[in-house]
């Protein structure tokens, strides 16, 4: 594990707080999309964070052109869960949750998924969402916009790969705002992540005093298992 954000007393307070309020929006989208990648599929990734690593828990075809997945990340003791909604022209965010070192615990539900990507992407393609949000008890809204910008090749750790740039942009009536630089592979998944992290209150005061404000990725390796075949009645 990458040791380079470790620090005594006060610092690992401070970075704390940091690493539960910054990663949660920002890996929201480590992840791909296509229909080729099955659970068990894992993902590792160099961050300002310290090493990433994210892996796709299981993934079910919940209806026809309906599939529903779950995957975490795991970065400096902290751990990210999230449900996804997969269909022919969306990928949204049912649940997720973050947990760290046994004493953090905070969930997040959407009663419409929130639109992570409108599907298929090209570029010029612009998609937005708002509805409403619940973070324990607590009832709120939320807002999504997203643009595919270019087409672009980039070379990080893990290899070269032609990616398309996506800029997302997301706040809620919670006080959060992220503002989100992705090149994404369809075939493989995020390639590289630049997030601009914005909280309000305490947190907010955190992020100025430590000055981190970026949770920023690139991949280094990665492994993709491929999704059993749905049996059909002939098989029996």
């Amino acid at each position: 594990m990458n040791t380079r954000f470790r620090r005594r007393g006060t610092r690992i307070a401070l970075l704390f707080f940091l690493l539960v309020f910054t990663a949660k929006e920002a890996a929201a989208f480590v992840l791909p999309s296509d229909p080729t990648v099955g659970a068990g599929s894992e993902w590792v990734y160099d961050s300002n964070l310290g090493e990433t690593h994210v892996r796709m828990i299981e993934r079910d075809e919940v209806s026809p052109g309906v599939e529903r997945y779950r995957w975490d990340m795991r970065v400096a003791g902290m751990r990210y869960v999230e449900d996804l909604e997969l269909t022919d022209t969306r990928l949204g965010v049912m649940w997720r949750r973050l947990s760290g070192f046994g004493v953090v615990r905070q969930e997040f539900s959407f009663e419409d998924p929130e639109l992570v990507m409108e599907l298929p992407l090209e570029v010029g393609q612009t998609w937005s969402w708002s509805g409403p949000a619940t973070m324990g008890h607590r009832s709120g809204t939320a807002q999504a916009v997203g643009e595919v910008v270019a087409v672009e090749t980039i070379t990080v750790p893990a290899g070269t790969f032609e990616t398309l740039h996506i800029v997302l942009v997301r706040d809620d009536s919670f006080g959060t705002r992220q503002v989100i630089d992705l090149w994404f592979d369809p075939l493989v998944g995020p390639i590289k992540a630049h997030g601009d992290l914005r909280w309000n209150g305490l947190i907010g005061f955190f992020q100025d005093l430590v000055g981190l404000n970026r949770f920023e990725v690139e991949l280094v390796e990665y492994e993709i298992v491929r999704p059993l075949p749905v049996a059909s009645a002939t098989d029996y």
